[in-house]
């Protein structure tokens, strides 16, 4: 189960949301459930571990958030547990931030260097994603010690690798399957 199965819940609960009113009461209950679970990580650590018994998936969502959050997200958590994903839980807010950018028209990008780019290249990237996606750019710059040079670019479940590495490896894999003449 991956960001897709917590994008599909996400999406429940925005579209219901939206729907009712909501939104904003349901991305506080989010918020609520963050804190939650940066005050207790065993609660996170337990809604990532596979398996649980039905009633303890229940119990916990119970006792961990129901008297914390309201109705709606209550009923997300729920249906969260009677199902065996848990493992949205931690995943929820962001996967719901992303889907309020994208009804607000923006798209989240994150740019990974090796070292501090250029204010240059950030607007240079800002420009080209904004052509390419048709969307408004909130870029997030991520140091990313492993690049060596270059950078990637990494948004919604796709990655740009402009790295140097992903280069060497692109020109050796066409190098093999260059013909000798």
């Amino acid at each position: 189960m991956g960001a897709t199965t917590t994008l599909r819940y996400a999406r429940a609960l925005f579209e219901v949301a939206r729907e009712q009113g909501e939104l904003a009461v349901v991305e506080e209950d989010l918020e609520t459930i963050d804190k939650i679970l940066e005050q207790a990580p065993e609660i996170g650590r337990f809604c990532r571990l596979p398996k649980h018994s039905l009633d303890d998936r229940l119990q916990l969502v119970e006792v961990a958030f129901h008297p914390y959050v309201r109705e709606r997200v209550r009923q997300t958590l729920r249906v969260a547990a009677e199902n065996d994903r848990l493992r949205v839980i931690p995943l929820l807010r962001e996967a719901w931030i992303r889907l309020r950018r994208e009804a607000e028209g923006i798209e989240h990008v994150i740019l990974e260097t090796a070292s501090q780019p250029t204010e240059e290249l950030v607007q240079c990237i800002r420009r080209g994603m904004g052509r390419r996606l048709g969307r408004d750019i909130e870029l997030t710059c991520r140091p990313n010690p492993d690049l060596v040079a270059g950078f990637r670019l990494l948004w919604q479940d796709r990655l740009l690798d402009n790295s140097a590495a992903a280069r060497l490896h692109n020109l050796a894999r066409h190098l093999a399957t260059e013909t000798p003449k």
